[in-house]
């Protein structure tokens, strides 16, 4: 893993790890201050891979922010309506 993102700005975990609390295994190595690291898993919000990202003082984007506008673009595309993206975030901050 280390060699894989050597030179690495951005890291996103598109997978399912870290939904039951699952670790990444290694990569604690490649964590770094420069680093932007985003985790699509949503729930939980604090995913063992935003926590440690968060220690290594790297950049974090939560998986939530992708549901929300993923959720307004469909809005938009069924409705033809602009999504009210502040409504939907506090509804969701709230259900999750």
């Amino acid at each position: 893993l280390r060699e894989a993102m050597r030179g690495a700005e951005i890291l996103i975990n598109a997978t399912s790890i870290g939904m039951q609390g699952e670790e990444i295994e290694g990569i604690e190595d490649v964590l770094h201050r420069n680093l932007l690291v985003m985790d699509l898993v949503y729930n939980p919000r604090e995913t063992p891979l935003l926590r440690l990202a968060r220690e290594r003082k790297a950049r974090v984007v939560e998986g939530w922010k992708m549901l929300l506008h993923q959720g307004a673009i469909s809005f938009e595309i069924w409705t033809r309506e602009k999504a009210p993206l502040e409504v939907m975030e506090s509804i969701l901050q709230k259900m999750l």
